[in-house]
């Protein structure tokens, strides 16, 4: 069962011995050192080469620009897809040259979400409304954890215990990858009429885009 918003809340004031009658930490200042946790927490995961927040979204271009849904924290695969047929689409560099692809196509994306605290206190701690993000008990832990000592650093607690449980649930999480670690989607194993493309990923806080882009076999 995931935990809710008020089982993360309940669970940062256990750790600071805050569950008293006379709470030092505003319910505000917990959520917002509980959002900072998990953009941090999942940052670090996706880093180290976790792939249990991954996923897999299709989108199609108009004029070879795509708009996904956000906030995205990174995204790490782009597949053109026609029918039955993949094509790998690799990062475009500063140097590449490179025009505008005009067509439509459908792109399959693999990315991962920032993850945006709920606002309704029955809604899943990590997840998006009332759905369940793919996150486990001891990433959970993690955040609660993580989330606790920034509170704490504030009165400049010395609190040797939960940096203890903070790295200990960290360990934990960060095992919890595929292995070998998260790869680039697969390529098709025979040719196709497709073009060698690239893209650029522009980065936005509320529709992140993809553009599509061409590259001119002449520059090459």
């Amino acid at each position: 069962m995931a935990h809710t918003l008020a089982n993360a809340r309940d669970a940062v004031r256990r750790l600071l011995d805050d569950n008293g009658t006379n709470q030092r930490y505003s319910t505000s200042s917990i959520d917002q050192s509980l959002q900072d946790a998990i953009s941090s927490c999942v940052s670090d995961y996706v880093s180290e080469g976790g792939d249990a927040f991954d996923v897999e979204v299709s989108v199609v271009t108009v004029g070879g620009l795509a708009t996904l849904t956000g906030p995205l924290l990174c995204v790490h695969g782009v597949q053109i897809s026609s029918g039955n047929t993949r094509q790998n689409v690799v990062a475009l560099q500063r140097s590449d040259r490179t025009l505008v692809d005009s067509s439509v196509r459908t792109l399959l994306v693999e990315c991962v979400r920032d993850f945006v605290l709920p606002t309704n206190t029955a809604h899943p701690f990590i997840g998006d409304g009332a759905t369940d993000g793919n996150s486990w008990h001891a990433f959970d832990l993690w955040c609660f954890a993580h989330a606790a000592l920034s509170l704490g650093i504030t009165d400049n607690d010395r609190r040797p215990g939960l940096v203890s449980l903070e790295e200990r649930q960290r360990r934990t999480s960060l095992r919890h990858k595929n292995t070998p670690s998260s790869r680039p989607l697969p390529d098709c194993d025979y040719p196709t009429w497709f073009p060698s493309l690239g893209y650029v990923y522009s980065a936005s806080p509320t529709a992140p885009t993809l553009q599509l882009c061409s590259r001119d076999g002449a520059w090459q």
